[in-house]
């Protein structure tokens, strides 16, 4: 049989380090003094004023600050500049279009009179100052008419002279034209100007086609204006807003100086001759002058309590030494099983203890308690607990009777609630029985080898005899006439027994994940086939 006593308490690491205090003459009583500038030091903020740095504040805050604000500008401009293109181009082509669809609608009655046909479409080319130019073509791709007047002349010359072909549309235009059954727009490779092609209906039926080229170099005209006038204003209000911040850099410097010059103090004189920093500011620098006079006239407090502290923590360190020798640091050998355990205190003295003695030949008693609370109070409880326990651990025949001892000794003795809960169990080397008696503790996690599972122990309900009593099983210590009972469990070859207290059930890891109770006893299972020392290593780096 393994048996195995894990006992541990997460180490908690004080996030603060210890500080070096400067030593403070005891001999003579300083005073602090009223802040007066002597030659000397006005020289040093005049020397500080100068920008004896490389790269000063100043320069670093102006060229922050100026780099930000160009950022802004810009940035803010281009968009702004990005939306006005946009919707200039979007006016464009919504105007477009609609004179597009106007211009079929007025042609659909008039496109087989050559007169009325080209009035409309002269007059509406006059409309619009982007239209380039109108061509129309029938749906034999012949092209019948042009808002250009050389063009038109051109056409009824070819109409004039029957032996001449009309002019056809190129062969780019007739493939648009050939499939086209709704308004178009292409845009041409240079992005300058763009052509809507738009079919003519008559009674849902295509009678020609209108091809109309529009020009953007009007509104390119308007977008480079705009352009223009927004790195004009971005140049005046970068020129003022550096104006304004040089002006806010040097009120703001002003009173760092000061502090400056009074940390310099502190770096090359004695604490005593430190001189307090005086600020009129009404801001956080008034506030920082403050919090340093305060710091100035601490540090002797401080030093005095740093001796303190050292003193107490070298008392402490020798207690948690005692108290940690008073915990077995062997356990009894045997052929039949093994015992190993795990001891981690929280930083300075606490209440946890364990205990293994051999009672007989044939038994072996071990012991586990938690003391609430921590520190000295608590180490003294331990060891209150521990000296009663190996008093009468080996003339008692039952767990229940050395708790029953040990609640009556402390039960009302000690100075406010102290009290401990605590897990005493008997083991019987021979018979393999395990009899216990459990006072408010952790349960008792038992793997039995057979059934390949972990039960608890200790959480029992009390006989029936008992039930009248108001306090059963409570924490020792808490009311003296607290009675406890005890329990057996059978063991077999191969089961393990582990005994904790809630430092290894409510361990948090790094990645705040909680080692509870279900995890512990997973990894039991996990690790049935290791020894008693290797299962304790196991858990803990699981931990």
């Amino acid at each position: 049989m393994i048996e195995e006593n894990i006992e541990k308490e997460q180490e908690v690491v004080s996030n603060s380090e210890e500080e070096e205090i400067l030593f403070i003459d005891e001999g003579e009583k300083k005073e602090f003094v009223s802040f007066e500038e002597t030659k000397e030091e006005k020289e040093a903020l005049r020397q500080l004023a100068l920008g004896k740095v490389k790269f000063s504040i100043k320069l670093k805050l102006g060229l922050s600050l100026a780099f930000l604000l160009v950022v802004t500008l810009l940035t803010l401009s281009v968009w702004l500049l990005n939306e006005e293109v946009k919707n200039l181009l979007s006016e464009m082509e919504f105007r477009s279009k609609v004179l597009s669809s106007g211009l079929v609608a007025n042609l659909k009655e008039g496109f087989d009179d050559v007169m009325t046909r080209h009035t409309i479409v002269k007059e509406t080319a006059e409309q619009v100052k982007d239209l380039l130019k109108i061509r129309i073509y029938d749906t034999s791709m012949n092209f019948i008419d042009s808002s250009d007047a050389s063009e038109f002349n051109l056409i009824i010359n070819r109409f004039g002279r029957k032996e001449q072909e009309p002019e056809r549309a190129s062969k780019e235009i007739s493939s648009i034209l050939m499939n086209l059954k709704e308004q178009r727009i292409i845009e041409s490779k240079d992005r300058i100007k763009f052509t809507i092609f738009q079919p003519v209906f008559y009674e849902k039926t295509i009678i020609g086609y209108a091809v109309i080229d529009f020009t953007k170099e009007l509104i390119l005209k308007k977008i480079a204006t705009l352009r223009n006038r927004s790195f004009i204003f971005i140049g005046i209000a970068i020129v003022l807003g550096l104006l304004g911040f040089y002006l806010l850099i040097s009120v703001i410097l002003s009173p760092i100086k000061r502090l400056i010059l009074g940390i310099r103090q502190l770096a090359e004189k004695p604490i005593y001759n430190v001189h307090p920093i005086r600020l009129n500011t009404q801001d956080e620098f008034e506030q920082v002058s403050a919090e340093f006079n305060d710091m100035i006239k601490r540090l002797k407090e401080a030093e005095e309590e740093k001796e303190k502290k050292k003193k107490l923590e070298q008392e402490i360190q020798i207690g948690q030494d005692l108290q940690k020798n008073l915990l077995p640091e062997t356990w009894p050998k045997s052929p039949c099983f093994e015992f190993d355990s795990y001891y981690q205190p929280k930083s300075g003295m606490g209440g946890d203890y364990y205990d293994i003695l051999e009672l007989s030949e044939d038994s072996v008693g071990v012991i586990i308690a938690d003391v609430c609370g921590k520190g000295i109070p608590a180490a003294i409880i331990m060891v209150i607990i521990r000296t009663i326990f190996r008093s009468v651990a080996r003339f008692v025949s039952f767990p229940s009777q050395a708790l029953d001892i040990i609640n009556k000794n402390i039960a009302g003795r000690t100075a406010g609630e102290k009290y401990a809960t605590m897990f005493y169990y008997i083991f019987n080397i021979k018979t393999g029985t395990l009899t216990y008696s459990n006072a408010a503790h952790t349960a008792l996690l038992v793997y039995h080898k057979k059934t390949g599972e972990v039960k608890r122990y200790g959480e029992e309900d009390p006989p029936e005899e008992l039930k009248k009593y108001e306090f059963v099983g409570a924490p020792v210590g808490v009311r003296e006439e607290t009675v406890y009972f005890d329990k057996t469990v059978q063991l077999e070859e191969g089961d393990i027994i582990v005994l904790s207290t809630d430092g290894i059930t409510e361990a948090m890891n790094p990645e705040h994940k909680l080692y509870d109770e279900k995890a512990l006893m997973k990894d039991i299972v996990r690790f049935e086939n290791l020894s008693a020392s290797e299962i304790k290593d196991s858990v803990i780096k699981e931990i």
